[in-house]
Formats: C-alpha cells, structure tokens, sequence
C-alpha cells in the first residue's frame, strides 16, 4: 500500500483522496464518511430523513423521479450538497407533500 503524507496535503488534495476511497489512516469508515461530509458541506440520506421528516424509501423515489435535491456519489455512497438541499427547501416551501 502507498504511503500517503495526510498532514502535508491541503483540503482539496485531501478530497480528491476521499474520493477515490481512500481514507486516513486509521479511520474508522463511519469516521471517513462523516469528516468528508464536514469538509465538503455534505449530507447523507439520514441527514435528509431526520430534517424532512421522510422516508428512505421517499428519498430513493425522488432521486429516481429527479424531484428531490440533486445526489453527487463520493465514495459509492450517495450525498446531496447543503447547498443544493437549502436551493430546494426553498423551491419546496409550503409544499406538504415532501414528507409524503
């Protein structure tokens, strides 16, 4: 396995490394996956069920139906930029069916 310097690197070398699933060393994946979301603002699927008060199976249909906040994979899991969550939140306002 190739060595790498973690401390040396900046945040975005960092998570070019991140993205192409390697983690720091001695990290947990739990522990991978939660200092990435911090670093690149991002949330999970758990983020979005506790905040919307929905469903897993909710979240998968508005990302096969293209109706919810636009996913991005990073480390073959799926994420949603807090950016593109707030975007939608606001287009969404009033509208009681997101929870449904």
């Amino acid at each position: 396995m190739e060595y790498i310097n973690w401390t040396a690197l900046d945040l975005a070398q960092r998570a070019a490394l991140l993205k192409e699933g390697k983690t720091f060393p001695g990290e947990t994946e739990e522990e991978a996956k939660a200092r990435l979301k911090n670093a690149m603002d991002l949330l999970d699927d758990n983020d979005l069920i506790a905040l919307l008060g929905t469903t897993e199976a909710t979240l998968a249909r508005h990302r096969v139906q293209g109706t919810g906040p636009k996913p991005v994979k990073v480390m073959r899991q799926i994420f949603y930029l807090r950016s593109d969550v707030m975007k939608w939140l606001e287009q969404h306002r009033g509208d009681v069916s997101i929870g449904a």
